[in-house]
């Protein structure tokens, strides 16, 4: 059954950022490793078509670190993804730069060595940190967190929509559980939506998912709790979580 006028309008409403254009900065040597799957642009493609979802964002690829700035002042990007080594520059004087002339411009580093994970650190110019163990759906992971994660207090004022918490410090965890959420979440809400109405009234039904929230310590997942307590629906943790304020897990 077709969706009336004003669910549709309700539905526009939701997701109002959205991924279009990602600056990817990787090595020669880096990028061949996250392409040894396959075409990066393609892969995206695909999994947004397997998944039932809108259009795949642009990946534009640059070499290392300068070449990557001289494109974000030429252009506009939603995203950057960038490798740990990007050439003469550290990827965290990178992210200060990239952040400059945009604050809100979200920058994740991408390691695929998992020995140098504990040598990382996010802030100083890096949001977040994942890593690459092969799965090319963590790309399309990365993409929908940035969504959902600014989105987030959008659809639940206007859309009631409901949200699942994610609370994980170990980024080879959260890297490989993101995929499987995403993947599982899209194939539920599609097949709850049933076969009817048109392609378009279908995608923006979407938009109305729940979003996935990642907490990677004890007060962001409390601050996330206290402020959508009403509308989340499962809240996936380890065993274990340091209270910073007693110092117990």
């Amino acid at each position: 059954m077709a969706v009336g006028i004003s669910d549709l309008q309700s539905f526009e409403r939701l997701t109002p950022f959205r991924v279009r254009d990602v600056l990817l900065v990787a090595s020669p040597f880096d990028h061949y490793l996250l392409e040894e799957s396959g075409y990066l642009a393609e892969i995206m493609r695909r999994e947004y078509t397997d998944l039932n979802l809108s259009q795949a964002p642009r990946i534009i690829h640059s070499h290392d670190a300068d070449d990557a700035l001289e494109l974000l002042a030429n252009r506009d990007f939603d995203l950057i993804i960038t490798m740990v080594r990007v050439g003469t520059m550290d990827p965290y004087a990178f992210g200060r730069r990239a952040k400059r002339d945009n604050p809100d411009l979200p920058v994740i580093m991408l390691s695929h060595n998992t020995r140098e994970l504990a040598t990382l650190h996010t802030g100083d110019g890096i949001d977040r940190i994942f890593v690459w163990t092969g799965d090319s759906r963590i790309l399309l992971s990365i993409c929908k967190l940035i969504e959902d994660e600014k989105n987030a207090e959008n659809d639940v004022e206007n859309g009631d929509v409901q949200v699942i918490l994610l609370v994980e410090d170990s980024r080879r965890f959260y890297s490989a559980y993101l995929p499987l959420l995403y993947s599982q979440l899209v194939n539920q809400t599609t097949r709850l939506m049933g076969e009817g109405g048109n392609l378009y009234e279908r995608l923006l039904r979407l938009r109305a998912r729940a979003k996935i929230l990642l907490a990677s310590d004890y007060p962001t997942a409390k601050s996330i709790i206290d402020k959508y307590h009403h509308n989340i629906i499962g809240v996936f943790t380890d065993g274990k979580f340091p209270d910073p304020e007693d110092g117990r897990d």
